[in-house]
């Protein structure tokens, strides 16, 4: 009876250790990206307003007044360069491709709705991410 109750012992140890010790490794947060809504070339036209900039993961007061305007015709316009510049767009799957000489750089859509739109891209080796709102257009009351 004793081998028995030993047995048993050491089964269940060896059972509890190891789910326990599996339960302790910490594992990577798995990011769940949403899908991309399927009309994204006319949810994205408009001007969007910049509310949070970040540079190398931390908010940043240096990107106030940023905005970004994409039109129907494929062109988009932005001061983030410093100046105000437009070029042509392309938007492939989450990649917003710009036709620009003086500031090329890809966009990747991280999320957007009808209001929102999280965009994010790398310079230089420095990520940088946008929170943007879409600008209300105010129409004169007559």
């Amino acid at each position: 009876m004793t081998v028995l109750r030993t047995l048993s012992m050491l089964f269940l140890i060896s059972f509890f250790g190891t789910s326990c010790a599996n339960d302790s490794t910490e594992q990577e947060p798995v990011e769940i990206i949403e899908p991309l809504p399927e009309n994204i070339n006319t949810l994205i036209v408009g001007k969007w307003r910049l509310i949070e900039g970040y540079r190398n993961g931390k908010k940043t007061e240096s990107l106030a007044d940023t905005y970004f305007s994409f039109s129907p015709n494929g062109e988009m316009e932005t001061n983030l360069g410093g100046s105000t510049e437009a070029v042509n767009y392309q938007i492939e799957g989450r990649k917003i491709s710009q036709d620009s000489e003086r500031f090329p750089v890809d966009y990747s859509i991280d999320e957007i709705g009808d209001s929102t739109l999280m965009i994010s891209m790398t310079m230089r080796d420095i990520p940088f991410k946008f929170h943007l709102n879409r600008e209300v257009e105010l129409k004169e009351v007559q």
